[in-house]
């Protein structure tokens, strides 16, 4: 990729990115506004455990297959893109209804470990998305290796644009209702499926239309699906680990910070962790740089590498990089010395602005995180990325462990 090419690329999923971090985050202000901290905190327990089982589902696939097929077109044939195309759909469907099947069996069990029963219903409605969500990323992922991003900027739009509109209708009627806090929740919940199916239609319409598309004149057999199948897990699981570097820290967050708040009722802990729901919607606007250079960066840092161009793959770190620190700090530190107006601002009180002003800084190293994760991975050390996050997220779970209880 030029640099021309992956500065547009950038530029066109930052501003996607920034669209639908927008649309999907700031949500959460006139859910909060319309169905109260209760609500929020229900939907902040429940979607990273959903993210990180999305994540997991999908194993890295999209940016794997992203890396392979940027790989099959320098020095492959037309065939290896259709088998790894085809193999990662199958992958994607089993690995998607796997994920389903142990939530929906085993959703009382997380349900009591994230915050309590009234958080099942919320677990199994967005569950659901499972099933479709792995497919639609695997064409996401198959664009990208062609080193087109506007597929994947256009659809993540559409997905959250769906998706917050029928969240907004659905808890304005929900409450109009007098619905209970956990069945809001699971019927909010509903339009990340909505918001899926959308952004899966839109994909399949574009890739029937394009010219990448592969003929289905190749053999595929079980034989093709285990050899294509192992490469590809090989190189996704490690990414997964490194991808699912935000949700695997915010599920931490849901199996730990509600339990050592240690309230007597189950509705004050999720009431509570709705406030600090409010840290984790500022946050992700703050890392919208990094959350959209690490698609383009992957693949094209890959195609340096291994065509051994170590100038050109040095200049994209260095200016990768520099990009997010000049980006980052400002908004970290605007955030921490800004938070109780926004938190005002936003959420009509003052609640929690200690807690927004602390994870509000803390942004710049979660961007510094995911861009050093992705290019670990670029540079074909994702094992090295996957321990690196590991041992982080250890270490959260001690300090909410030590700190949560003391505070």
């Amino acid at each position: 990729m030029k640099p021309s090419t992956f500065l547009k690329s950038t530029l066109i999923l930052t501003v996607a990115t920034l669209l639908s971090k927008i649309l999907g985050s700031l949500f959460r202000v006139p859910l909060q506004n319309i169905a109260g901290d209760e609500v929020l905190g229900i939907f902040s327990l429940v979607y990273p455990v959903y993210m990180v089982a999305l994540i997991l589902s999908v194993a890295g696939i999209p940016i794997a297959i992203s890396k392979l097929i940027a790989e099959a077109r320098a020095s492959g044939t037309k065939q290896d893109i259709f088998n790894i195309q085809k193999t990662a759909r199958i992958l994607g469907l089993l690995l998607g209804a796997f994920s389903l099947g142990i939530i929906l069996l085993f959703s009382r069990s997380i349900s009591q470990l994230i915050g309590g029963v009234s958080t099942e219903p919320a677990l199994i409605a967005v569950s659901l998305t499972l099933l479709f969500a792995p497919y639609m990323a695997v064409d996401r992922g198959f664009f990208q290796g062609y080193e087109d991003m506007r597929p994947t900027a256009v659809s993540q739009v559409i997905e959250q644009f769906i998706r917050v509109i029928f969240i907004i209708g659905v808890a304005s009627y929900m409450v109009s209702l007098e619905y209970s806090p956990p069945y809001i929740a699971a019927g909010v919940m509903v339009s990340s499926l909505l918001g899926v199916l959308s952004s899966m239609v839109y994909l399949k319409t574009r890739l029937h239309r394009s010219k990448m598309k592969v003929d289905r004149k190749y053999n595929y057999n079980l034989n093709t699906f285990k050899v294509w199948g192992r490469r590809i897990l090989s190189v996704s699981l490690p990414i997964a680990i490194g991808t699912v570097t935000m949700a695997l820290f915010n599920v931490v967050d849901s199996l730990t910070v509600p339990h050592f708040l240690r309230t007597e009722s189950g509705s004050e802990t999720t009431y509570l962790y709705g406030i600090y729901g409010r840290g984790l919607a500022v946050v992700q606007i703050a890392t919208v740089f990094a959350t959209s250079v690490v698609l383009p960066l992957i693949p094209s840092l890959t195609k340096h590498v291994e065509s051994k161009n170590i100038k050109e793959a040095r200049k994209l770190i260095e200016t990768t990089r520099w990009a997010t620190h000049v980006l980052s700090w400002p908004a970290a530190v605007l955030l921490l010395t800004l938070a109780v107006p926004i938190n005002v601002a936003l959420f009509t009180n003052a609640e929690g602005s200690l807690m927004l002003s602390i994870t509000g800084f803390s942004s710049v190293f979660i961007s510094m995180t995911l861009v050093g994760t992705a290019i670990l991975q670029g540079m074909n050390a994702s094992r090295l990325a996957a321990t690196i996050i590991l041992f982080g997220t250890l270490i959260k779970a001690i300090a909410n462990a030590v700190l949560v209880p003391f505070y």
